[in-house]
C-alpha cells in the first residue's frame, strides 16, 4: 500500500467510527526508547522513518510532528503525501494536542491506542480537549487492521544474565526492592518499563534490534516475584 492508500484507510475506519482524528506515536507498550519493528506503525503509515514522531489524521488533513533532528529528514520522506511537517522544537509550533483543539468542532472524538500513551499524557489532553468537549476513545489500533504484513512481536529465547557480569543475583535486587517498598509504605510494584524488568530479574533477549530486551512485565511483592513473559522463549531446562 503506498502512503495515500494507508491514509485513506485510516480514515475510513474513522468515519466508520465515528472519529475526527487519530493519533500515532512512536511508541510501544512500555514507553521504551527503541521499539520493535512491530510497534512501528507510526513509520509505516507516514513514510518517515526516523526514531522519534506523531502522526495525526483528521478527516481532511495529516501532520507530522518531529523535533530538530529530522526536520530535513522528515520533509524529504513525506514530500509526496500530504501530511504538513511540524517543527515540534521552533517556538511559535503548536503541539499535536493544540492543533487538534485549535481545528476540530466541539464535542468531537479523538482516537488513539491507550496502550501507547503515559496515563499523564492522557490526562493532560482530556483536560486540554475539556475546553471545547472534545472525547478520547483509547481503542484505536488500526495498525492491527490495515497494516497487512505487520511484523508479528518477536519473542526470542530469553537467558539469565549472570551475576558475575551485572554485579547483583535477582534475590539480592528484590531484596533491595521490597526494602524501599516497605519504606514508602507500599505493598508491591508493578514493573512496566523493559529496562527496569530485564535488570531486577537478569533476564535478557533479543526482542528489540541492537537491545538485549525480553518483553515482560514484572510484579513485587513481599512474598511474591513473577516475570511476566511469553513461555514459548523459556526452554524446558530453565
Amino acid at each position: 500500500m503506498q502512503v495515500t492508500e494507508k491514509i485513506a484507510a485510516f480514515r475510513a475506519r474513522m468515519k466508520d467510527e465515528n472519529f475526527a482524528a487519530v493519533i500515532v506515536p512512536t511508541a510501544d507498550s512500555h514507553a521504551s526508547e527503541y521499539i520493535a519493528d512491530h510497534f512501528k506503525t507510526r513509520q509505516w503509515l507516514s513514510g518517515f522513518t526516523g526514531s522519534v514522531g506523531t502522526y495525526v489524521i483528521t478527516e481532511n488533513a495529516s501532520g507530522l510532528w518531529v523535533d530538530g533532528r529530522y526536520y530535513v529528514q522528515a520533509e524529504k520522506q513525506i514530500a509526496d503525501s500530504e501530511a504538513v511537517l511540524f517543527r515540534a522544537s521552533e517556538p511559535d509550533c503548536p503541539t499535536f494536542s493544540q492543533y487538534l483543539l485549535d481545528n476540530l468542532a466541539p464535542n468531537s472524538v479523538v482516537g488513539l491506542n491507550g496502550k501507547l500513551f503515559s496515563l499523564s499524557m492522557m490526562e493532560q489532553m482530556q483536560q486540554l480537549f475539556a475546553q471545547k468537549g472534545i472525547t478520547l476513545n483509547i481503542q484505536a489500533d488500526y495498525g492491527n487492521d490495515i497494516w497487512e504484513d505487520r511484523p508479528a512481536e518477536e519473542y526470542t529465547p530469553a537467558y539469565y544474565f549472570d551475576e558475575k557480569y551485572c554485579g547483583k543475583s535477582a534475590a539480592q535486587k528484590l531484596s533491595e526492592v521490597r526494602d524501599a517498598l516497605a519504606k514508602q509504605g507500599c505493598d508491591a510494584l508493578v514493573v512496566g518499563r523493559l529496562d527496569n524488568s530485564n535488570w531486577l530479574f537478569n533476564v535478557r533477549a533479543n526482542d528489540i534490534p541492537n537491545s538485549p530486551i525480553a518483553i515482560s512485565y514484572g510484579f513485587v511483592s513481599s512474598n511474591q516475584a513473577v516475570l511476566f513473559t511469553a513461555l514459548s522463549r523459556v526452554s524446558a531446562q530453565a
